[in-house]
């Protein structure tokens, strides 16, 4: 039989020793590491966009790729001028755009109006097909009527010529007029009858925008947050007041929405870290009864987890918008180690140990354990690799990474700085903690009691968990706008009512765009029960077709021909500006005569061949519901035997979920058997595996009892920190579990020494995600509650179902199943 741990064990006491000896300068090689890292850091990047959730290689990725590549970006910033007076507002958006565009690098293009000056000299490209051929017939009158008045005035005889193949004089209808000029003068319509431009204005112009778009197309974090930080300060030096004294200018459009979002992510995490850490240390200081404690474990725990997010940039690059939270999450596993390293040593020294024997049992014994939780929980993380799900292998891996980082910061530094501080008398032992709920003996009262009861409640839970959904409403997790961003997004919204959401394709020719937009068309019409699909916008909304131009053209020319020598004034018949002849000069357009603002829309950037089309929806994207039905009807389609597929972060959306669901449950069942299989390789005996897993199996099985009576769902935010409450509560029972075998038995013992520290450590993680509870996201206050109420169950089943458990004599296991013994 292998022999018991002993701290005087000559390996473990040359380790403490060396400690003793060489404590500062460990501690400067630790730090210097941590410098290094921290070089590091500030090049790690954040991306927030959904993208970064996905495996590369999905096709709806794919896509949005290729269309990127082509479009250059999908997002602009927009500079939200209100203003009594609109043509204050053109005059600032006028000075705004020439500032901009002179100062600022990165703007590629801001406008204030479309271009519409080859609009106006083609109008009559515009027209209905039937109203050129009444303006032919209204012309051939009015030549007529000119050649009468002419010979009246020559021979002073009223004259009235009729040409023969006429039947008389046909001058157009009030009614004929009326329809042609309404359909010239159509809002919806790209053709204007008067003036050379269209203003980005509302309908009762009181809004007026300034479209900004930027030369980066892959818009980063950074590059969105300079753009909205330039915009500001130029709208702030042009003096909106000195425009108007009303005038009101606001930043508003996609990038800027990117930046809010990202700043509410921040402002919560830096709210839920203040709230955390004031909460922490309170009870830290409470459980140690001194300040210094806490200088002992923040000090390896934060150069641990530099050192992990050093190495996250080198392997992955950054953060995404769920690893964004490990660093809480982080601190919440590692400070465990410090905890209960620290928590035995004060134990040790109050009961009489020296320096030397304190820290020979912080390293054979606490050490021990904690490595073999800490290593269990590293390598169920790890486990979460096998997933393509991109977020739960890149949380897997640097909360794997994190985990051993911590441990080796933790008993690496812990060690030197308790030898340090008792060298100069800095460290003093106080008292331990003492819980006012103490029960007499050894042994566990009535653990068969404890046993029934948690089975009845475990029943009651599974039937619970059976309620337990996925989160569809993506728009719930996301932070809720504030007033001033409502107000500057329904100002938008007056401008641009079709908003950005809608699908895009890439396509070749011309004549692919008529044969899609025909087979939409159609679709939509048919389409009754569940339409999704609200209009196809392409470059044919702003340029007729080849076959269109030339059957208008001939009818033209027929115009100007019967015209001869003459001319007549539209204004006159209220159906424009200037004379007929001078419209009449014009010949086919094509997609290179379009202005650069919507050869930028239909054609994406200078050199990228095809056209673009817009697939807009009808329905919102932020119910995953109708953005999967969306997605099907738009998804892949074939026309003319041609498949097509468009791209949009809906479909990315909708695909992210279904991944995410189909391999959930994989997760946390990879995790769990992980799990278990280091615990058979470290206990060498299946039934002490189960047994030390089985308060955290319960916990969980409370948890998603508790997520289906109050409806709290799954989403890509909160999925997270179910690995991370296995590894917690894997890592209470580890110690507990191996305290018990130290002790022969005595489970009150265990439970008012390392059960105390296991409950202060679960409950420092559980105040570190409860300041998530106040958050501005509803994913991150998902978060929070998941975690609260998963760790709190299982301190629950660690403190009642694992004793009771162990007391049971049937189940406690011989000395031999320890692995860590003082002589291996």
């Amino acid at each position: 039989m292998a022999k018991k741990e002993d701290p005087q064990n000559p390996f473990i006491k040359k380790i403490a020793r060396f400690y003793l000896r060489f404590c500062g300068l460990i501690l400067v090689l630790t730090l210097a590491l941590a410098y290094g890292a921290f070089s590091k850091i500030t090049q790690l990047k954040i991306d927030t966009n959904i993208q970064a959730l996905m495996p590369e290689n999905i096709p709806s990725i794919k896509n949005l790729e290729k269309v990127l590549e082509k479009t250059g970006s999908f997002s602009s910033a927009m500079v939200v001028i209100s203003s009594p007076d609109p043509d204050a507002a053109v005059r600032f958006a006028r000075a705004m755009q020439a500032k901009i565009m002179l100062e600022l690098d990165w703007v590629a293009s801001a406008d204030y109006a479309e271009d519409f000056t080859l609009f106006n000299n083609n109008k009559l490209l515009y027209m209905e097909e039937q109203d050129l051929l009444n303006l032919k017939d209204w012309v051939s009158d009015q030549v007529i009527k000119r050649r009468d008045e002419i010979l009246e005035q020559l021979t002073g005889l009223p004259i009235n010529i009729t040409l023969r193949t006429q039947p008389g004089p046909r001058l157009l209808t009030d009614q004929q007029i009326e329809d042609i000029r309404s359909r010239i003068e159509d809002p919806d319509s790209p053709i204007l009858s008067k003036g050379t431009q269209r203003l980005f204005q509302s309908d009762d112009k009181e809004v007026t925008l300034l479209v900004v778009w930027p030369r980066d197309s892959s818009m980063s974090l950074e590059t969105s947050k300079i753009i909205i930080e330039d915009l500001e300060a130029a709208a702030e030096q042009l003096n909106p007041a000195a425009f108007h004294p009303e005038m009101t200018v606001g930043i508003g459009g996609r990038i800027y929405n990117r930046v809010v979002q990202y700043n509410a992510i921040m402002d919560d995490v830096k709210s839920s870290s203040l709230i955390s850490g004031v909460l922490i240390l309170v009870l830290l200081t409470l459980y140690f009864r001194s300040l210094r404690a806490i200088f002992f474990l923040v000090i390896p725990l934060a150069t641990g987890i530099i050192w992990t997010l050093g190495v996250t940039q080198m392997v992955i690059g950054g953060l995404n918008l769920i690893t964004i939270f490990l660093v809480l999450i982080l601190f919440g596993l590692g400070i465990d180690f410090g905890i209960h390293g620290l928590s035995r040593y004060r134990e040790a020294r109050i009961s009489g140990a020296s320096v030397e024997e304190a820290i020979c049992i912080i390293i054979s014994r606490t050490g021990a354990a904690s490595l073999m939780a800490g290593v269990t929980t590293a390598v169920g993380f790890f486990a979460l690799l096998i997933t393509d799900f991109r977020a739960f292998y890149e949380f897997g891996f640097i909360a794997g990474t994190g985990i051993i980082l911590t441990y080796i910061s933790t008993y690496t530094m812990l060690p030197a700085m308790l030898a340090l501080a008792e060298k100069y008398g800095l460290y003093k032992t106080g008292k331990v903690f003492v819980s006012p709920f103490r029960f007499k003996g050894k042994k566990y009262p009535r653990p068969w009691r404890t046993i029934i009861g948690i089975g009845v409640l475990l029943v009651i839970s599974a039937g619970l968990a059976t309620l337990v959904s996925f989160e569809n409403d993506f728009g719930k997790l996301q932070a809720e706008r504030n007033p001033e961003h409502q107000a500057i997004g329904a100002k938008i919204a007056k401008v641009f009512p079709d908003g950005t959401d809608r699908a895009v394709l890439i396509v070749d020719t011309l004549q692919e765009i008529k044969a899609i937009t025909d087979y939409f068309n159609d679709y939509i019409e048919k389409d009754t029960e569940t339409p999704t699909i609200r209009k196809i916008d392409s470059i044919f909304s702003y340029l007729p077709e080849e076959a269109e131009q030339e059957k208008k053209l001939k009818i033209i020319n027929d115009i100007k021909d019967a015209l001869g020598g003459f001319d007549v004034s539209l204004e006159e018949e209220g159906l424009g500006e200037g004379m007929l002849q001078t419209y009449l000069d014009i010949g086919k357009l094509s997609p290179d005569d379009l202005p650069e603002g919507l050869k930028r829309v239909y054609k994406g950037l200078p050199g990228t061949p095809g056209y673009l089309l817009y697939i807009f929806n009808s329905v919102s994207m932020y119910q995953a519901d109708k953005a999967r039905q969306f997605a099907d009807d738009i998804r892949e389609f074939t026309v003319e035997g041609k498949t097509y597929y468009p791209a949009t972060e809906a479909l990315i959306f909708v695909d992210m979920l279904s991944l995410m669901k189909k391999e959930a449950g994989w997760a946390i069942l990879a995790v769990s058997v992980v799990t278990l299989m280091m615990l058979f390789l470290f206990f060498r005996n299946l039934k002490c595996a189960f047994l030390v897993l089985s308060p955290t199996l319960a916990g969980l099985l409370i948890l998603f009892g508790a997520m289906g009576l109050f409806d709290i769902r799954l989403s890509i935010f909160n999925m997270v920190i179910l690995p991370t409450i296995i590894g917690i509560g894997v890592d209470n029972g580890i110690h507990i579990y191996h305290r018990y075998r130290e002790e022969r038995g005595n489970v009150m013992k265990v439970l008012f020494t390392t059960g105390g520290a296991a409950a202060v450590t679960t409950v420092t993680t559980a105040l570190g995600f409860s300041g998530m509870l106040t958050a501005q996201m509803g994913g991150l206050q998902s978060l929070g509650i998941l975690a609260t109420i998963g760790l709190a169950a299982c301190l629950f089943t660690s403190w009642t179902l694992l004793p009771a458990l162990l007391q049971n004599k049937k189940l406690i296991l011989e000395p031999e199943h320890i692995v860590f013994e003082a002589d291996t």
